[in-house]
């Protein structure tokens, strides 16, 4: 079976970092892969590289096995 867990954007954009952080944590176990789609949020202006950075970070932090 494959899945993929889309991780939720409107933490990172509203700059909730704990709850995104908490969000990562809480499926870091999960066989899903993590992924998120945001190229888009990008050339939309929602979200911005240096978040996209911290996103990085975090998840490479939390969880970097996915």
């Amino acid at each position: 079976m494959r899945c993929l867990l889309l991780v939720p954007m409107e933490f990172a954009e509203a700059g909730q970092w704990e709850a995104f952080t908490r969000r990562i944590r809480m499926f870091r176990n999960h066989p899903a892969l993590l992924a998120w789609d945001e190229e888009e949020g990008l050339a939309r202006g929602d979200l911005r590289r240096a978040d996209l950075q911290r996103i990085r970070r975090i998840l490479q932090k939390e969880d970097p096995h996915h």
